[in-house]
C-alpha cells in the first residue's frame, strides 16, 4: 500500500502493542470494551505512567461471543439466541468508535496469525464478511453460523479502523505501525499458529508452523531502526496451560512434582475432545521450547541493533506458577487479602458462584483472568526495567496485581452454572470422541441447552480458515 499520512498528533506514541487475543484482552472467549481496557499492554502502558496516550479499542458491546453473560442467562437459549441476533445485526452494521479517534494504540487482533500482521486489513475482513454474508445469509444472525470466522472478521474491521477511514482501509497492523513509529512496540504472536490446537483442542500431533516468521523479523528490524524498542512475548509450555488437565478427574491433587507428568491430560473445555499422553505432552512441551528459540535467533539475525529488541519470557512465567504439576506454595500461586488461592488448574466454581480453584486464566482455560493478565504485564515491565537503553527503564513501576484482581469481576461472582456446565460439556465432547451414547440424545434440558450454547462459544477461533 502507499505511504499512510499520519496526523501530527497520533506519530510518536510512547507505546503500541500489536499481536494477538493476549494483547487485544480477550477473556472467556469474550471481547468487550472493559476487558480492551484492563488488557496486558493497556496495564504495561498504566505502569509506564503513558496510559493517558495509550487508547485500546473501546467496542460499544460485546462482538457476538459473551460466554459470562451467557451462563448467568443459561438455560434460557431463546433469550441468549435473540441477543446474539441483535449482537450480531449491530456489528454487521460496521459501528464506528465513539472516541472520535481515527487510531488506537493497542491493535492487537484476537486469533491473529503471525502472517496476519502484515498481510490482514480492513478490507480484507470487510470482503470476507460481505462473503460470508452472501453464502450465509440470516444463518449469520445465529449460534449456528461461522461465528469463529465472522468474529474475527468483525474485530479486525473495528481495531484496525475505528472510523472505516477510506485511506486506512489496506493498512496492517504493522502498517500502522511503521507509520506512526512508536518508542515501544509490545508483540504477542504465534499462539495460532499451532499452540492453540494444542491446548484447546489436546491435539497430539499438532506443531507450530511458524510460516511469515522471516518477513515478521525483517518488519520488526525496519520498526527497531527507526527508533521502536520491540518486547517480544514468546510461548508457553502446553503442559502449563490451564486447560490441558490431568485425568481421571482431580488428578492434581497428587501432584508429581517440577519437570513430571501426568499419565494423560485431556482439554477440560474446547470444540472437539483430545486426549495427550504424558510422553507426548513432554515432546510437545521440547518442540514449544525449540520454536521460541528458533523465533528469537530469527529476530536477532535480522535486527541490526541488538539493544532495540527484549525477548519477554512467558515461558518461565509459566513455569513459575505451575501449581497444577507441583504442591501449592506462595510462590507458585497468587495469594490475595481475601484468603483465596489462585493458580493455572481450571477455573471453577461452588454450586453458589463462590470461587472454588484455578483463576489465572479464565473460564476458556487459555486466556488470563484479570489477575493473569497482570502478571503477564509485570513480566513486560521488567524487560522494560532491564533495559537500559529505554528511558523509562527507571521510573516503570510494577503492577498491583491485588487492584487486578479487584476489577475482575469474574473471579468475585462467577455463575453458579459453570460448576455443572463445564463438566456436562466435556462428557458430551467426550462421549461423542469415544463413540459412546451422545448424553444429548437423552433430551435433559441441561444437556441440550450446554450443547448449543458451548458448542457456539467454542467456535470462537476456527482451527482451519480460508486463505486470505
Amino acid at each position: 500500500m502507499g505511504e499512510l499520512r499520519i496526523p501530527g498528533e497520533y506519530m510518536r506514541p510512547p507505546l503500541m502493542a500489536v499481536g494477538d487475543s493476549l494483547y487485544n484482552g480477550v477473556r472467556s472467549l469474550t471481547i468487550t470494551n472493559g476487558y480492551c481496557q484492563q488488557s496486558a499492554p493497556a496495564l504495561v502502558a498504566q505502569a509506564l505512567g503513558v496510559r493517558h496516550r495509550f487508547f485500546c479499542p473501546d467496542p460499544p458491546r460485546h462482538i457476538l461471543i459473551n460466554l459470562p453473560e451467557w451462563l448467568r442467562i443459561f438455560p434460557n437459549v431463546d433469550e441468549i439466541r435473540r441477543g446474539f441476533a441483535d449482537n450480531a445485526r449491530f456489528w454487521l452494521g460496521c459501528p464506528t468508535s465513539t472516541s472520535g479517534r481515527p487510531f488506537f494504540e493497542n491493535i492487537a487482533v484476537a486469533s491473529t496469525l503471525i502472517s496476519d500482521l502484515f498481510t490482514d486489513t480492513w478490507r480484507k475482513a470487510d470482503a470476507r464478511i460481505a462473503h460470508m454474508r452472501a453464502e450465509h445469509g440470516d444463518k449469520l444472525l445465529t449460534l449456528d453460523g461461522p461465528i469463529g470466522d465472522l468474529f474475527m472478521a468483525l474485530n479486525t474491521r473495528y481495531v484496525l479502523n475505528p472510523l472505516n477511514c477510506d485511506d486506512l482501509k489496506d493498512a496492517t497492523q504493522l502498517d500502522l505501525v511503521e507509520a506512526r513509529r512508536p518508542e515501544r512496540l509490545l508483540v504477542s504472536i504465534g499462539s495460532n499458529n499451532g499452540l492453540w490446537e494444542i491446548c484447546f483442542e489436546a491435539r497430539s500431533e499438532s506443531r507450530l508452523e511458524l510460516d511469515g516468521l522471516d518477513e515478521l523479523a525483517e518488519r520488526l528490524a525496519r520498526i527497531a531502526a527507526a527508533g521502536t524498542h520491540i518486547y517480544f512475548n514468546n510461548l508457553p509450555a502446553p503442559s502449563t496451560v490451564p486447560n490441558l488437565m490431568p485425568i481421571p478427574d482431580y488428578a492434581e491433587y497428587e501432584p508429581v512434582g517440577p519437570g513430571n507428568y501426568f499419565e494423560t491430560y485431556e482439554n477440560r473445555f474446547g470444540f472437539g475432545y483430545g486426549t495427550i499422553s504424558a510422553a507426548a505432552m513432554k515432546e510437545l512441551d521440547e518442540h514449544v521450547a525449540v520454536v521460541n528459540q528458533t523465533i528469537e535467533e530469527t529476530l536477532r539475525r535480522k535486527l541490526a541493533d541488538q539493544s532495540r529488541l527484549k525477548m519477554v519470557d512467558m515461558w518461565s512465567l509459566m513455569r513459575r506458577y505451575d501449581a497444577k504439576h507441583q504442591s501449592d506454595t506462595d510462590e507458585n500461586t497468587v495469594r490475595t487479602s481475601d484468603r483465596k488461592c489462585f493458580s493455572n488448574v481450571m477455573l471453577e466454581a461452588d454450586f453458589w458462584g463462590a470461587f472454588r480453584c484455578g483463576g489465572l486464566m479464565s473460564l476458556d482455560g487459555m486466556h488470563p483472568s484479570g489477575i493473569g493478565y497482570g502478571l503477564m504485564a509485570q513480566k513486560v515491565v521488567e524487560a522494560i526495567r532491564a533495559n537500559p537503553a529505554d528511558p523509562l527503564a527507571a521510573t516503570v513501576a510494577d503492577l498491583d496485581i491485588e487492584d487486578c484482581y479487584a476489577k475482575d469481576k469474574l473471579l468475585h461472582d462467577m455463575p453458579g452454572i459453570w460448576s455443572l456446565a463445564l463438566w456436562i460439556w466435556r462428557d458430551i465432547r467426550r462421549a461423542r470422541a469415544r463413540g459412546e451414547p451422545d448424553p444429548v440424545k437423552a433430551g435433559k434440558t441441561e444437556e441440550v441447552a450446554t450443547e448449543e450454547v458451548m458448542g457456539a462459544a467454542t467456535q470462537f477461533k476456527h482451527s482451519e480458515r480460508p486463505s486470505r
